[in-house]
């Protein structure tokens, strides 16, 4: 796996909007110095910065404004897992740009807000219209203030989606967008991507046994001692949930293929 070393941040002015327009911004990217990488397996990186403002402190970008929106211009996502940490600092959403074109004018855009509920949502972005392909509810204690980490495997459209390695969102895109470029957008000012790493990897555990249900699911720490009878076993408890929200979360279920499901709801 490869994780990415932010050496290089390149700002350009923005000559359209971000969802309208053909011609892309010229780049003017500075020399970048490789005798600070820590080794030959982490590679610099170049950003392109569309709206807002971004600035690199060591492995961490940070955004320096509001509305911000930056691509990652020489290094190419099209199949396999995406992930990074993400500490929103605000309420308003924040999260991962990917599959896009060079000039944004498409791409998917999987975020976190706490704006309206803690909410998870996958977006779609084409020619700068917003289409949600699928929103559920994150956990009670989900703190804005605190990292967390975001998770993408994509194969040719079937896009899985995870919040702290718990599968939230799962769809299948039957138009599937072909950019190959990653990147970042925040609505918020001082939100902080960090632990950045991809590869080719569309690998995904099913399981046995499947624990879902509400905080007491999530809480239960040492649930794999107490039914250490079921050897392959993973909880995906999410706090704060009521029944409606299982229901929605039908086709997350059913992608782990268990056989045995452990389910509480309703205190």
């Amino acid at each position: 796996m490869k994780k990415i070393l932010l050496l290089l941040l390149t700002s350009l002015t923005l000559l359209s909007s971000c969802g309208g327009g053909s011609e892309s911004p010229s780049e003017s990217f500075e020399s970048i110095d490789e005798s600070d990488s820590v080794s030959e397996e982490i590679p610099s990186m170049a950003i392109q910065t569309f709206t807002g403002g971004f600035v690199v402190n060591e492995d961490e970008v940070v955004t320096t404004q509001t509305n911000n929106l930056s691509l990652i211009t020489n290094r190419e996502f099209v199949n396999g897992t995406l992930k990074m940490s993400v500490l929103n600092n605000g309420y308003y959403s924040a999260g991962i740009i990917f599959k896009a074109e060079a000039y944004p004018s498409s791409y998917y855009y999987l975020n976190i807000s706490s704006n309206n509920g803690n909410q998870m949502s996958l977006i779609k972005n084409v020619n700068g219209n917003d289409t949600v392909l699928k929103s559920c509810y994150i956990t009670a204690g989900y703190n804005a203030k605190a990292p967390v980490n975001l998770k993408i495997i994509f194969n040719n459209g079937d896009i899985k989606c995870f919040f702290e390695d718990k599968l939230y969102i799962y769809v299948k895109d039957d138009s599937p967008l072909n950019g190959d470029r990653f990147g970042f957008r925040s609505h918020n000012k001082d939100t902080i991507f960090t632990n950045i790493e991809f590869n080719e990897d569309i690998t995904f555990n099913t399981v046995d046994t499947l624990i879902i249900g509400h905080s007491y699911m999530e809480l239960w720490a040492n649930y794999k001692s107490d039914l250490s009878r079921y050897s392959d076993i993973y909880n995906i408890g999410i706090g704060g949930t009521v029944a409606s929200d299982w229901v929605g979360h039908y086709e997350e279920i059913v992608a782990y293929h268990p056989n045995r499901l452990i389910y509480m709801i309703g205190i």
